[in-house]
């Protein structure tokens, strides 16, 4: 299980970055889903997961493609883990998001709101895993 540190160190990440980058929507892909299958050894690129209806979906190389969380807001906004108020801005070069769930608020600022929402998202998990004792 991913730790709530990972989630917070790619939300830096993610916020960091200066545009959307499918090699991160990958990593970010096998860090909140436990139910990843590795197909090809230990390559974080190289990865068969199944999506909660038991579909395959594939990560990264010639295999396909994980949900596109640094570019796409419909694919941030699947990172939502439980009910909660999003509130998307964006002006040229930048991003907003906040997420308020469970009485807090996480926020971010980003190069784009993809990005933004998706480290507000990553940030929302990593406090509801702290909360459920999870590292």
């Amino acid at each position: 299980m991913t730790k709530p540190h990972d989630l917070d160190e790619l939300a830096s990440r993610v916020e960091s970055a200066s545009g959307p980058d499918r090699e991160l929507s990958a990593e970010i892909a096998l860090a909140i889903h436990d139910w990843l299958h590795e197909a090809e050894g230990n390559k974080p690129l190289n990865c068969r997961i199944r999506n909660s209806l038991g579909s395959p979906v594939y990560i990264g190389g010639e295999t396909g493609r994980a949900m596109d969380y640094t570019a796409s807001l419909d694919a941030a906004i699947a990172l939502m883990t439980e009910d909660c108020i999003v509130t998307i801005g964006g002006g040229l070069g930048i991003g907003t998001a906040a997420i308020e769930a469970s009485g807090n608020i996480f926020a971010s600022k980003a190069a784009t709101p993809a990005l933004a929402l998706t480290a507000a998202a990553l940030r929302a998990r990593a406090s509801l895993t702290r909360s459920l004792g999870g590292g």
